[in-house]
């Protein structure tokens, strides 16, 4: 089921809403989901600040995301929303600074709803093969995945790199949000 409204507005503010909450309960208070209006059917959230520094096991990382957002016209009164892209990223220095990112999580499709590029993660650098005594530069490599929604990231954050959640209960706040997500909100995929 796909989340269906009465126009591109209020499909945009409800997904922003779930997205906002969901940041608000485990991650950070401090860091306001914005949104980026392209045209009145094409929208964009992403932190104001645009990325939001965290503590972790090996040191301190910017997070930043990206949702690029269409709502749809499935007849005259309704308005479906439909995930055009994201950007998931966590890099060593702010986002305004120069630099690969140590993780980014992708996907695209185009205007007319075909995978520019299939939901995939680049990680870092290039690295040394010792077997071939060659250089693979890995941040260029198409990881394939799934489709990766925000709360697999938090997820991530809090049990991979010891991100402390704002809250005890952020296991099941991020599972009834992802469950919330695949009945309310799941964009055709």
């Amino acid at each position: 089921m796909s989340l269906v409204r009465r126009s591109a507005r209020e499909c945009f503010d409800a997904w922003r809403k779930h997205v906002a909450s969901v940041i608000a309960s485990t991650l950070t208070k401090d860091q306001q989901v914005g949104r980026v209006e392209v045209s009145p059917t094409v929208e964009s959230l992403e932190f104001r600040a645009g990325a939001v520094p965290l503590k972790t096991t090996v040191g301190s990382v910017y997070f930043h995301f990206m949702q690029g957002l269409r709502a749809k016209a499935v007849t005259n009164r309704e308005f479906n929303l439909e995930l055009m892209k994201y950007s998931y990223r966590l890099q060593i220095r702010d986002i305004s600074v120069a630099g690969e990112p140590l993780f980014r999580w992708e996907y695209e499709f185009d205007d007319q709803g075909k995978h520019t590029t299939r939901p995939h993660l680049h990680v870092g650098e290039k690295v040394q093969l010792e077997l071939t005594n060659s250089t693979l530069d890995i941040s260029r490599i198409h990881l394939p995945t799934g489709l990766v929604t925000i709360e697999a990231i938090l997820r991530f954050l809090f049990s991979e790199l010891q991100v402390k959640p704002r809250c005890r209960d952020w296991l099941d706040l991020l599972a009834a949000s992802e469950r919330s997500y695949y009945q309310h909100f799941a964009f055709g995929f």
